[in-house]
């Protein structure tokens, strides 16, 4: 074997393919003598030309090597490899050897550049959306991915990742001639599983059926301290950009672009969806959601920004299915205890007409979104900010979300305990007359929601109406829960006026609050100051209105009152 020569330099890039028989010249099938070179490991280096991975049958064709050590590819900028005609199967798979596994031993995977042509290459067995919109040239393969790197071995029958850290980086993905995924061929640009550490990075994909990058954990059973960063990749006409999946946990997908591509990146749940998932300043231009959370806790979704919202099919139709449902920049699909921030979506594409919305909570067909925080979104010129499913999320706290030429609801929040802080909690406005009774009675009642508050929380409430009577004392009082009501003030005013109430609950802790009150009455003002010993975060909470007259002919009247977060 020799070292790869350029005149006046040797470059340190190891073991030209060539030298196993490879002729790249996209005539030649060089199936084999890739494989050779692969299964070799070490360095291999793909220099210029085309090299042609010719049909061997369903699940058959395509290199399929094998490797006992790390390898690291490097390609020239001008190598291709080339799907030969209805090639079923991927086009090269480099597989972990189970046979020398050992816990010490760590193999890495490297890859660098290339460009790989999937046009002839047939679509698997399973594609998405396959009854929606059937797949051009359909074999009898598993997949049909453009480069697969498989890790997972079976360690005494248990799922085990071979590969301690995989990198692909600078490839070029090409599924179809028409630049969009519903005339393409093959399936995913990248497949990569059983890996400790992933880093994909720098990948230019056009029209991929399925996904351009897939990143997968173990079948069954998480990877301990594993970790995946899939950043700065491009997405043209793809169905998906990029996805983790089956306990695939500590993901990082930030800063992908798509363009019509229906969905930039995911962290979705084939098995099990990981936790601690971050999705951030990934953009989509004509996408149906740009980031995806579907399962899973501790996601992220940060920064990402869909613009002409909206996913058309190919030949910029319309679609009349799939895609006309549940559009948002940043989707939450049963997912728990996660935050969705500085999200935004500007606009939709031409034709579009569905609800869209920044953030969209809801389940993922079984398992409700729960307990998330959302807030700091904006949207421009579409439905909603924030929508939240009837019966698919609940526990939703959101507040500062701002949008401007909306069609809909700016929040419309749907769970039974989910709130937005920059709403009222309670709002009235009516008549409530309070007349001839001497006795303490209640005039209105606001719930708060269990675990709605937080520690140094501020609940503002404000009341007004008028008050009539001889001169005798007229009492207001506030009630939180079943703490004795507080008297605020006595007014001793006697002829025809307007009242109004302006109070603070401020928390201490969700079990020490205190009160702070002014009712100004005709000419006369009264102040108050109390402690209370209210535990807001063990039920709901009632914080009610009170009058007591001393007069049997007088009469205090409530016209509004208002219970909001300060």
């Amino acid at each position: 074997m020799t070292l790869t020569t350029v005149k006046g330099s040797v470059l340190n890039r190891g073991v030209n393919v060539k030298d196993f028989g490879a002729v790249g010249d996209g005539v030649a099938d060089d199936t084999a003598a890739i494989q050779a070179a692969l299964s070799l490991g070490g360095d291999i280096y793909f220099p210029e030309g085309t090299y042609l991975v010719d049909a061997a049958g369903p699940d058959a064709g395509g290199v399929n090597a094998t490797i006992e050590k790390s390898l690291r590819v490097v390609c020239s900028p001008d190598c291709v490899f080339l799907a030969g005609t209805d090639l079923d199967n991927d086009i090269i798979r480099i597989n972990a050897d189970s046979a020398g596994y050992t816990t010490t031993r760590i193999i890495k995977v490297f890859w660098s550049g290339g460009r790989f042509d999937q046009v002839n290459q047939k679509n698997s067995t399973s594609v998405p959306f396959s009854s929606d919109y059937p797949p051009s040239n359909v074999g009898a393969s598993a997949t049909c991915d453009g480069l697969s790197i498989r890790g997972e071995i079976s360690v005494l029958g248990t799922p085990t990742a071979a590969f301690h850290e995989v990198t692909v980086k600078d490839v070029t993905f090409v599924a179809t001639t028409t630049g969009h995924w519903e005339s393409a061929g093959g399936d995913s640009g990248i497949f990569c599983d059983g890996s400790t550490h992933i880093h994909v990075s720098n990948i230019t994909a056009y029209g991929n059926r399925d996904l351009a990058i897939y990143a997968s954990g173990l079948s069954s059973g998480s990877i301990a301290g594993g970790s995946c960063y899939i950043g700065q990749n491009k997405f043209y006409g793809c169905c998906f950009g990029c996805s983790t999946k089956r306990q695939l946990s500590n993901v990082l997908m930030t800063e992908n672009t798509g363009y019509n591509t229906a969905v930039v990146a995911t962290s979705t749940d084939v098995t099990s969806t990981g936790d601690n998932v971050v999705l951030s300043n990934n953009i989509g231009y004509g996408s149906w959601i740009v980031a995806r959370a579907i399962s899973g806790s501790g996601v992220l979704a940060q920064g990402n920004q869909s613009f002409n919202h909206g996913h058309l099919r190919e030949g910029g139709a319309v679609p009349t299915l799939v895609f006309t449902d549940n559009n948002a920049c940043v989707s939450f699909e049963g997912v728990s205890d996660s935050s969705a921030c500085n999200n935004s979506v500007v606009g939709l594409n031409t034709g579009i007409t569905f609800l869209t919305s920044a953030v969209l909570l809801k389940d993922d067909g079984a398992v409700s979104s729960d307990s998330n925080f959302v807030y700091n979104n904006t949207a421009n010129g579409v439905q909603s900010v924030v929508i939240e499913k009837a019966s698919g999320s609940d526990k939703t706290m959101s507040w500062s979300n701002q949008g401007r030429l909306l069609t809909g609801s700016e929040i419309s929040l749907d769970g039974a305990f989910s709130f937005d802080r920059n709403s009222p909690i309670y709002e009235w406005n009516g008549t409530n007359a309070h007349t001839g009774t001497t006795a303490t009675t209640t005039i209105e009642t606001a719930v708060i929601k269990q675990n709605t508050l937080q520690r140094r929380d501020r609940l503002r409430i404000i009341a007004g109406g008028t008050i009539t009577g001889t001169a005798g004392i007229k009492t207001f009082f506030l009630k939180l829960g079943a703490s004795s009501s507080k008297a605020l003030t006595d007014i001793t005013a006697g002829t025809a006026g307007n009242w109004y109430l302006d109070s603070v609950v401020e928390l201490n802790t969700l079990a020490s609050q205190r009160m702070m009150a002014s009712v100004f009455a005709e000419s006369e003002v009264g102040t108050s100051f109390s402690l209370e010993s209210q535990d807001f975060s063990a039920g709901d909470v009632d914080l009610s209105l009170l009058f007591k007259l001393g007069n049997s002919a007088d009469t205090i009247t409530l016209n509004t009152f208002s219970v909001r977060f300060d």
